[in-house]
């Protein structure tokens, strides 16, 4: 499924553009309250997949699977977290919910969700060419950051008028041209599209069920990403992100929580999260 999310994604982005700056991309899985320990009086994780360019912004990313290695489909349940406001800006609820671009993906990065919601990931279930395995897994996460979801980032298009405030001929009558550019403004570059700095691009909660003593490793993979050096590109009618395809090779440190029978239980620490480097294709 990967290459249709990448050329969904890449639709709204050029490719082939000329960069000068290296760029570097690392993902991770944090709890988001710092739970290192499950057990039946707190059964609930909260988790983020962060992720961080080094040298550029996020455009686009898919995830083939984020996986609880080894963790048999009854033994918990999965759920997309509460991680956008309607507004576009991030929530601090803690929280689940089935909807688009109010859960799972950040909704700056909703486009091809916003089509298809199998892209906000499919929880347990196979679609498309997706099969789903034995694991606790979601499957095909893809973000892209094209039309009404990046239009809709606070401080992209406040005016509402469908271009970017920051494009010179904004308020004219006058259409943009395709291959009209307008840089992302740095601060919403960091706050929403990872440039130097961990942002959270999906949420979603895990809740035991099952209370035998074991440790639960949750992985990514098979992750591609689009990236960019942070500017917005007219084409065809929509505005999305200026960037390219890259390859990932990944480095991986599991996220590890203890499940223990009882609350007495000893706590396993947290390790560092899940990082992915990802390189350009050469």
């Amino acid at each position: 499924m990967k290459p249709a999310i990448i050329a969904a994604a890449s639709a709204v982005a050029v490719s082939g553009a000329s960069f000068t700056q290296a760029r570097v991309v690392e993902f991770r899985i944090v709890e988001r309250t710092g739970q290192t320990v499950a057990n039946p009086a707190d059964p609930v994780l909260d988790f983020a997949v962060q992720a961080r360019v080094i040298g550029g912004t996020l455009a686009g990313f898919s995830i083939e699977t984020l996986t609880i290695l080894g963790e048999p489909d009854s033994y918990g349940t999965l759920a997309r977290g509460i991680i956008s406001e309607l507004d576009g800006t991030y929530s601090s609820a803690i929280g689940v919910s089935a909807t688009v671009g109010r859960a799972g993906l950040a909704r700056q990065f909703t486009y091809v969700a916003g089509i298809n919601s199998s892209f906000n990931g499919l929880i347990n279930t196979s679609g498309g060419t997706f099969s789903n395995g034995p694991n606790q897994e979601i499957g095909i996460i893809s973000a892209s950051a094209a039309g009404s979801a990046l239009l809709g980032t606070p401080g992209i298009d406040d005016d509402g008028d469908g271009n970017p405030d920051g494009w010179s001929g904004n308020g004219l009558p006058a259409p943009p041209t395709n291959g009209t550019l307008v840089p992302i403004p740095t601060a919403i570059a960091q706050e929403y599209f990872a440039s130097g700095q961990f942002i959270d691009v999906y949420r979603f909660r895990y809740t035991v069920a099952n209370f035998s003593s074991r440790v639960l490793a949750f992985s990514t993979n098979d992750v591609t990403t689009i990236t960019s050096v942070g500017s917005m590109i007219f084409n065809n009618g929509l505005w999305g992100a200026y960037g390219v395809s890259e390859s990932s090779v990944a480095t991986t440190q599991t996220l590890q929580i203890a499940v223990v029978p009882g609350p007495g239980g000893a706590a396993i620490l947290c390790l560092a999260g899940v990082r992915l480097f990802a390189r350009r294709r050469r």
